[in-house]
């Protein structure tokens, strides 16, 4: 396909003179100054001027020399230029052309002058160094007969570098780059190292005798044949690309990314690293030399120079892109400077995306996503080329540039598994965006979802979890559906706070679901109570033992009111044992505070030894009338060992402290069977007389236990037990208690009170025991008031020997723990061994 890549422009359609070489440059915007050297030895220098859309030219001066100039060219960042003029290469100033610069080449002959040279190239580069400032680096490459002289610039002189020998005098030489240079050869071409002086030769079988070679990009060179061109690029194969153009090439010049190549019908125009046929033929006279000059071309026949340049870069682009010669477009983009900076970049990231796509239909997928990404593309473009992944609410919206390839089978998987970290990456990229773009990170989602599903099931429930997910849920609901994945269904609607239809969801698995239920709900917070308490029913009318587990599980569990968890378990009639368990669990495990749930605990066990005794009263009597053995029942003796576990525990929790115990509580025990729960609640309350009567009445021998055990905070406690006894006319308990407990009776109190039927004897043992702790007490008394007495005399012995003791402290005086100086103004501590200390150092040492 024929591109219209150049136009062609006559500057001088007719010099009297003969063309033999041509070079130049850019001296200002549009403004060209070149110099065109005559077979007749004139070297005629003009003014080219491209303004306001005419092409004017203008002679600025002619030299005139007896000896025509076999080679041109101009080293710009230094204002040289170099000729090449009967075999004797020399440098002369750019701006005065007729003056020689007799010092610029290291070791050059009389003038200058570099004898017996062939040809030469110059290779420079301008490089940016890291504080911005530019510099020019270059090497120059002499034929001299059958030696190869390198040169490198620096400090305004070509300095000399290496000499190679070569086998045959070149006839053309160029660089490839700093380290290699191509020259020709007797068979075709030789690439030499200079590095190692290491050299490789290429057989040309159609080589023209008058040679020609040119740099072509970084790393490459075109040599001309007789069929056109072959491009050599310096790699580790030393790639090359043939380019027919059916005619011997005359003359060749780069204009990076083209090559023109000029002929006897006129100039070729070819892309040799992008394509292997001819872009654009220009028909003209033959075309004896080219240079290109910055952003323009020119070409010189015998008599004529024709300028040429580039036609619109926006057709130029549409016309690589229908023949699909991207990189091509690439290439030439990126080396244009003509364009606006963010027209350029709109153009390459469109060409980018283009490769993209080529690499796509391909099946180079990780190599076509890396592609998209780079090209900045809509994301939705891209996920628009696999069938199926776009979400149906955004199908009209998404503008297919792209024509999706057919694929199936493996092909498809492979590509949504590329497809996956460029989806990932995009999803970070627009997390960290403000404000975020929610509808895009839906559908990111979404897709990221489906394609997890052809490629990585186990990663959809991870997705699902993420913290900020922002899948369609309807969307995502159907595919989970179609694909039986109920695990992740259940995630779905928990992130979207639909508890009920994960539940209901999860109640359809039947048993198996049981446990998953369980741990769902067990992981549900206040706010979503009520659905707790709905599907705890369901569980502790169908399944009990699930039902406690679960509101006795780690997680939120402690957290819920655990009176409506009760009142749940008590509507839903859970056993009585399940609801003292977890009353229990709540009391002992969660150390719940919350009196209602003591309250409710004390009431279950009351009522539960009250069925069990019931229960057992009944069995036993049963029991009697059917049989007329005395042997127990065995469950009878089973339900004995319960109720008395029961009244155990019962009795434990009454006399905890963590119960706050109140007149409604002591009615629940009101019945007489109630001995020891009633005795326990009315000493909680402080009510010890009315305790010890319960004692006394129903269990005697439990009431002077009592009595010693709270005599401490209730010393009287003893008076009431024989109170009681006197009133119940308990003679012999009475003379046991004066016996038992004199030492803790009030003397005086129980002479008054003791009744006139009691011995004098039994009297008389009393008021002795009395006597005798009297006098013991009043003897303990004068002792410890002796001892108090010798204590405070000894202190005060002390602290008057204390006072008189003077410390007199040397200058200089250093502290025993630190080693420095010793204020006396400050404070100090004196050891009994007179050492000195600061009394911070003090403290310090003691810890």
């Amino acid at each position: 396909m024929s591109h219209e890549l150049l136009q062609s422009e006559a500057v001088i359609p007719n010099l009297p003179l003969t063309i033999e070489c041509i070079a130049g440059y850019r001296a200002e915007d549009r403004i060209y100054r070149l110099f065109i050297s005559t077979k007749e030895g004139h070297l005629l220098i003009y003014k080219i001027t491209t303004k306001k859309g005419e092409t004017n030219s203008k002679l600025e001066r002619t030299i005139k020399s007896k000896q025509k100039i076999d080679q041109i060219d101009v080293f710009f960042e230094s204002g040289l230029l170099l000729i090449l003029q009967d075999k004797k290469f020399c440098i002369k100033d750019l701006n005065q052309p007729d003056l020689d610069i007799t010092d610029a080449v290291e070791r050059a002959g009389a003038g200058g002058v570099v004898r017996n040279v062939s040809r030469f190239s110059l290779l420079t580069e301008t490089i940016k160094s890291s504080s911005g400032a530019c510099e020019t680096i270059a090497q120059l490459c002499l034929a001299q007969k059958k030696k190869i002289l390198i040169y490198y610039w620096s400090r305004n002189c070509f300095n000399e570098l290496k000499e190679l020998i070569v086998d045959d005098i070149p006839k053309s030489v160029a660089w490839m780059n700093f380290n290699n240079i191509m020259v020709s050869s007797k068979n075709g071409y030789t690439k030499i190292d200079i590095r190692t002086a290491k050299s490789e030769e290429i057989i040309v079988n159609d080589r023209l005798m008058n040679s020609q070679i040119c740099p072509y990009g970084k790393n490459g060179v075109i040599c001309a044949t007789q069929s056109g061109v072959v491009f050599y690029k310096d790699d580790q194969n030393l790639s090359t690309v043939a380019v027919s153009t059916d005619e011997p090439t005359i003359s060749l010049a780069t204009h990076y990314p083209w090559t023109l190549a000029g002929s006897s019908v006129g100039l070729f125009v070819i892309a040799p690293d992008f394509s292997f046929n001819v872009l654009q033929k220009i028909s003209s006279s033959p075309i004896l030399g080219i240079t290109s000059v910055e952003d323009v071309i020119f070409a010189v026949s015998s008599h004529s120079l024709q300028l040429l340049r580039q036609t619109d870069l926006h057709s130029i682009i549409s016309s690589l892109h229908q023949s699909k010669q991207l990189n091509l477009a690439l290439a030439l983009l990126e080396n244009n400077s003509s364009l606006p900076p963010e027209d350029l970049e709109n153009y390459k990231l469109r060409i980018t995306s283009m490769q993209a796509y080529e690499m796509f239909c391909n099946s180079e997928f990780e190599q076509s996503i890396a592609k998209f990404q780079q090209s900045k593309i809509d994301p939705l473009k891209v996920i628009a080329l696999y069938p199926g992944l776009l979400p149906s609410s955004t199908r009209r919206l998404s503008t297919k540039i792209f024509v999706p390839p057919d694929l199936s089978g493996p092909l498809l998987i492979d590509a949504f598994r590329a497809l996956v970290p460029y989806l990932t990456s995009f999803r970070s990229q627009e997390l960290t965006k403000e404000p975020r773009d929610i509808k895009l990170l839906s559908i990111l989602d979404t897709v990221l979802l489906k394609t997890y599903l052809h490629t990585s099931p186990s990663m959809v429930s991870s997705l699902l979890r993420l913290k900020e997910n922002f899948c369609i849920e309807t969307e995502c609901e159907q595919i989970l559906t179609e694909h039986g994945k109920i695990d992740e269904l259940v995630i779905l609607f928990k992130r979207k706070g639909k508890h009920a239809e994960a539940l209901s969801l999860l109640s359809k698995g039947g048993d198996e679901q049981i446990e998953n239920i369980i741990k769902y709900l067990g992981q549900l917070d206040k706010e979503n109570f009520h659905i707790v308490l709905s599907f705890g029913g369901q569980l502790v009318r169908t399944k009990p033992s699930l039902a406690i587990v679960l509101f006795t599980s780690e997680g939120d569990a402690e957290n819920w009111p655990k009176y409506d968890v009760y009142e749940m378990f008590k509507e839903n009639h859970a056993p009585a044992t399940m609801r003292m368990t977890l009353l229990e669990f709540y009391v002992n495990e969660w150390n719940c505070d919350d009196q209602r749930i003591y309250s409710y605990l004390i009431e279950e066990f009351r009522n539960s030894i009250l069925e069990v005794r019931d229960t057992m009263l009944g069995d036993t009597i049963k029991d009697r009338l059917e049989s007329s053995a005395m042997v127990p029942n065995p469950d009878t003796l089973v339900a004995v060992d319960e109720l008395n576990l029961l009244r155990k525990k019962l009795v434990s929790l009454l006399e905890s402290k963590s119960i706050k115990v109140d007149e409604r509580l002591l009615e629940l025990f009101a019945d007489k069977d109630w001995i020891e729960e009633r005795a326990l609640l009315l000493s909680r309350l402080g009510r010890h007389k009315q305790a010890l009567h319960v004692y006394a009445a129903k269990l005697p021998q439990r009431a002077e236990s009592y009595c010693a055990k709270i005599h401490n905070s209730c010393p009287e406690i003893y008076g009431y037990l024989l109170e009681y006894l006197i009133e119940n006319d308990f003679l012999d308990e009475i003379f046991g208690v004066l016996e038992r407990h004199a030492l803790f009776l009030p003397p005086k109190k129980v002479i008054d009170v003791l009744p006139d039927n009691v011995p004098l004897s039994e009297v008389s043992k009393f008021v002795g025991r009395a006597i005798t702790k009297s006098a013991n007490l009043m003897r303990r008394v004068k002792i410890q008031s002796a001892l108090m007495e010798v204590e405070a005399t000894r202190t005060r012995v002390e602290c008057i020997e204390a006072e008189r003791t003077r410390i007199e402290l040397p200058q200089g005086t250093r502290c025993a723990h630190c080693g420095r100086s010793v204020n006396p103004q400050s404070a100090i501590a004196i050891t009994p061994s007179r050492d000195v200390y600061h009394y911070g150092c003090l403290n310090d040492l003691s810890e």
